[in-house]
């Protein structure tokens, strides 16, 4: 197998179709097909199922197990190109959530960068789940998440816990201190945060209770919060992001949900670049800069 055979099959799986595959990677849609095909003669297995006339692809049970052993040759492939290079930084990988890359860590990813001249940040946003099982197979050195999970290979350990609070849109009718009773779930832009939040939400609006809508990314929050009346309940740290706009208004929320923890992941018999003691009190300090967000974790890395 070659590096096209392998940039091919996992721009299908991100892409969902052979066209929209070979549109990313500006090649014809009989080159990539024929890109596959090799890739399968060669694992002697089928990975893509097609048919005629449809437009999306489905992948076989050894397609998908074959996703993370290709995205790990790829990241192989990429690395061995440093080799005999006269470049001697090396990548610290790092795997986290959306909600912690986009609103959290860009300002410590840029002091980390600015003082640490041996490393450059190689950085995947991603689900818990599947952060676990980059850190579980040395994809990444390190994953912040916010659900935990058993995994046997894995250890986690609390990093930080902050509070959650309401945000809405500043023409919307709550302001001050809101009580979960006040708050019409039909206006709610809601997140899946972590099981404690979502036991606080059945708790106060039922288990059937139907959001005005469900996301599962913070991606277009700030957009969705243009709307009149709408609200949502999310960490302080992404509270203070928002609230830059004039459009967004922050509320104290009456009995709030638990604080969302923030977890550490790492591999117990990978030893971590010792850059991540640096990259860690970076994100020390930068928790000491909010009101509402605790610092948990003592252990050595």
């Amino acid at each position: 197998m070659n590096y096209a055979e392998i940039e091919g099959y996992l721009a299908i799986v991100q892409n969902g179709s052979m066209t929209r595959a070979a549109q990313k990677l500006f090649i014809t849609q009989p080159t990539l097909s024929n890109r596959i095909h090799a890739l399968e003669e060669e694992l002697g297995e089928r990975l893509v199922l097609r048919g005629k006339g449809v437009r999306e692809i489905r992948l076989t049970d050894a397609g998908k197990q074959f996703i993370p052993i290709a995205e790990k040759w790829q990241s192989l492939w990429k690395e061995s190109r440093y080799i005999g290079a006269k470049q001697e930084r090396k990548p610290i990988h790092i795997a986290a959530i959306s909600s912690i890359n986009m609103y959290f860590m860009p300002r410590v990813y840029q002091q980390f960068m600015e003082q640490t001249q041996s490393r450059y940040i190689s950085l995947s946003t991603s689900h818990s789940y599947d952060i676990y099982h980059r850190v579980e197979n040395g994809q990444a050195h390190i994953g912040f998440i916010s659900t935990t999970m058993y995994a046997e290979r894995v250890l986690i350990a609390p990093l930080f816990q902050e509070q959650m609070t309401l945000v809405c849109n500043s023409r919307s009718s709550y302001e001050g201190s809101v009580s979960p009773r006040q708050l019409d779930v039909g206006h709610e832009i809601m997140l899946n945060w972590c099981p404690q939040f979502i036991q606080w939400h059945e708790y106060w609006f039922g288990a059937q209770a139907l959001p005005w809508i469900y996301i599962d990314d913070t991606l277009i929050l700030e957009q969705l919060l243009e709307v009149p009346e709408s609200w949502a309940v999310v960490p302080v740290s992404i509270a203070e992001a928002l609230c830059r706009k004039e459009t967004v208004r922050q509320c104290a929320l009456q009995e709030a949900p638990a604080d969302r923890i923030i977890y550490l992941l790492t591999h117990p018999a990978h030893q971590l670049p010792k850059e991540t003691a640096i990259l860690l009190e970076q994100m020390h300090n930068a928790v000491r800069q909010y009101q509402g967000i605790s610092w948990l974790y003592s252990a050595g890395v």
